[in-house]
């Protein structure tokens, strides 16, 4: 791995982070979409991110080709559970808490686990303490995502559809929305919880409470301004 790569990096190199997330996001989008042309777009973003990373030095081989192929079993073993699951609230529900239960233990091993002496050097400890970071936060958004799903069934039930100018202002308006609560919350929580990785896991719980529940409240108002008097063009 090149030197200059280290300043910036974070936790261990392997496994890649890049790589599952984007063959992960951009995989799932091509098994779950019928357009070829999609498709194709997806897929060559799905071996053109892992390369970059090899490209630009700042992964090995085996920490690019593990994270791929764990993302790859993902996608497809993924894929008709979920499709599955979407029809069966209980069964989305037992997944994201079984989600939750593996993330809680992930955390017990990263936070209480005894390790040899002789790994507590210097950089170890700086990527132990973002391996607690990372637990953290991903605990916070799986419990944040758990409770939106019960809400969602149980009082929102949102409708995805609208015509093309209200999808984009629920993008935008979400999207400023949860970046403008990411950046009010960070310092009073921090200020207030200590450590660190406490206040992350509630300020991402929150994020996710606010995109997942309280911007799609608003989504029924936003329908409304639709013209009532012609068809509506709706869109996924």
């Amino acid at each position: 791995i090149v030197e200059s790569a280290r300043s910036a990096a974070t936790g261990y190199s392997f496994p890649s982070g890049h790589t599952p997330s984007s063959v992960g996001l951009y995989g799932g989008i091509a098994r779950a979409n019928k357009s070829k042309i999609t498709k194709i777009i997806m897929i060559v973003i799905c071996v053109l991110v892992p390369f970059s990373r090899l490209y630009l030095g700042v992964h090995t081989p085996l920490d690019v080709g593990v994270s791929y192929m764990i993302a790859i079993v993902l996608v497809f073993a993924g894929y008709p559970l979920f499709i599955k699951a979407e029809k069966n609230p209980k069964l989305m529900l037992c997944i994201l808490l079984i989600m939750a239960l593996i993330n809680i233990a992930y955390i017990c091993f990263v936070q209480f686990y005894n390790f040899p002496e002789k790994v507590y050097t210097e950089e170890n400890i700086m990527n132990l303490e973002n391996a607690q970071k990372n637990g953290f936060t991903l605990m916070g958004a799986t419990l944040g995502v758990i409770l939106a799903f019960i809400v969602d069934i149980k009082w929102v039930q949102f409708d995805t559809k609208a015509v093309w100018w209200v999808q984009i202002i629920k993008a935008i308006g979400g999207l400023a929305l949860i970046l403008f609560t990411k950046e009010i919350l960070k310092y009073p929580i921090n200020a207030v919880l200590a450590p660190e990785s406490w206040g992350r896991m509630i300020r991402y719980f929150l994020l996710v409470v606010v995109g997942g529940i309280l911007w799609p409240m608003t989504f029924r108002f936003l329908a409304k301004l639709e013209p009532a008097n012609k068809e509506k063009d709706n869109v996924e």
